[in-house]
């Protein structure tokens, strides 16, 4: 029964303030509380478990009223029971905010930090986002601007705090306490979404606690986060999907080009020399004259970081296409180094092109799956990546754990790459 409570998502105070006789059933003991009562007697007299306008909603989801409309829902309830109260969507307009304010690493030249602002204006296309250097779209604020002396929130604000790793200082993590804080005491909604935690340290935990507990609602985005954050709050969030992945359905509509030779993504991440090096011996491998083996390698930079050169992969592009003496190559264009795109369907139509990728970031991983691209992960033993392959590791992807094993895991994943270029 307690189950069924929360598939129906029962509220009790609503269903007792929506019908005051059930109020006098109770004190005539008719039944023992307002669960007992929908139970018995409600749900048979067709009252509501909970508050929700099916026309608003359908109005304020676009992509549910769609899907309504051509007969693929049949009720408009039960997605928000199934579906929409997962992706923090509202069931009635008094719950919908004015205004939906995302906080992450956005606005700092990261494709992958971009993508999950994307993937958060799937459910609220008119999403604000808080940057920390510039806005790519739209409109947005500064954290700055929104902890001045003037109250910068307003009651019907709705604070997502989420998506990505953002628990990866002690710095950051007050930082969210303050915006919470200065939300909260204008009562708005404020929810941690999807968040990352692979990176949480346990000299910070009562910061981390602190901000947990300001939260309405507490989702995660791996159960390796699932697993840090039961040890340093005592506490199991669930678990749901990187919003980078409400982008899929729109990837894989996205048409797929034949290459005339096989072609491979390379997406790095806070790469040592020696990683590259590495990588560039690869490379030269499959692009020398006479190889039979001959393969077309394409950087693309999801990162072209304001903050540390290993994390520029446009500095990374270039270090790479030297160490490859591309000059000796058969052809020079077996290399080609793309330039830092911060649209993130641009660079999934990218990844739609390809015959196969290479990552050692995050979100390339996710970009590889969600446009069906067969994936080699670089790094498996990195705590990141790992939190992503045990979640959704698939038959198509390989694991490299270390450079050490690269080559040979490289001659593995090329009959899939050939594969998959034959198919088209």
């Amino acid at each position: 029964m307690a189950d069924d409570r929360v598939d129906l998502g029962f509220d009790g105070p609503w269903y007792l303030g929506r019908y005051p006789d059930v109020a006098q059933a109770i004190v005539k003991g008719i039944a023992r509380d307002a669960w007992d009562h929908f139970v018995k007697i409600g749900r048979d007299e067709g009252r509501a478990p909970f508050a929700f306008d099916e026309s608003w909603y359908l109005e304020s989801n676009p992509d549910v009223g769609a899907a309504f409309r051509r007969g693929a829902l049949q009720s408009p309830r039960n997605h928000y029971l199934q579906h929409g109260r997962k992706e923090d969507r509202f069931p009635v307009a008094a719950g919908k905010a004015t205004r939906v304010i995302a906080y992450g690493s956005f606005g700092s030249n990261n494709v992958g930090d971009e993508a999950i602002l994307e993937g958060i204006k799937r459910v609220y296309p008119d999403c604000v986002q808080v940057y920390h250097n510039k806005v790519r779209t739209g409109e947005g604020y500064l954290a700055t601007q929104m902890l001045g002396p003037t109250p910068f929130f307003q009651s019907t604000d709705y604070l997502i705090l989420g998506g990505g790793g953002l628990l990866y200082d002690r710095g950051t993590v007050t930082l969210m306490i303050r915006l919470a804080r200065a939300a909260k005491e204008q009562g708005a909604i404020v929810d941690i979404a999807r968040m990352g935690c692979e990176a949480a340290q346990d000299d910070y935990a009562k910061e981390i606690v602190e901000l947990f507990e300001m939260a309405r609602r507490v989702t995660l985005r791996s159960t390796m986060s699932q697993g840090i954050m039961q040890r340093l709050t005592g506490k199991t969030y669930p678990v749901e999907d990187d919003f980078a992945f409400n982008l899929a359905e729109e990837a894989r509509r996205m048409p797929r080009r034949k290459n005339d030779i096989p072609t491979i993504g390379v997406a790095t991440a806070s790469s040592s020399r020696g990683d590259i090096e590495v990588l560039a011996e690869l490379i030269k491998k499959y692009t020398r004259a006479g190889t039979r083996e001959k393969v077309r390698f394409v950087h693309i930079p999801h990162s072209r970081s304001y903050f540390e050169i290993g994390n520029n992969d446009c500095v990374t592009s270039h270090e790479l296409w030297t160490l490859c003496h591309m000059h000796q190559a058969e052809d020079d264009s077996l290399l080609q180094l793309l330039d830092y795109d911060p649209e993130p369907l641009s660079v999934l139509q990218t990844y739609r092109n390809l015959d196969g990728v290479m990552s050692s970031r995050y979100h390339g991983l996710i970009f590889g799956q969600i446009t069906d691209t067969p994936t080699l992960a670089i790094g498996g033993d990195l705590i990141k990546l790992r939190s992503f392959i045990d979640d959704h590791g698939a038959d198509s992807m390989l694991v490299a754990r270390n450079m050490g094993e690269l080559e040979k895991t490289v001659a593995a994943f090329l009959p899939i790459v050939r594969d998959n270029a034959a198919s088209r």
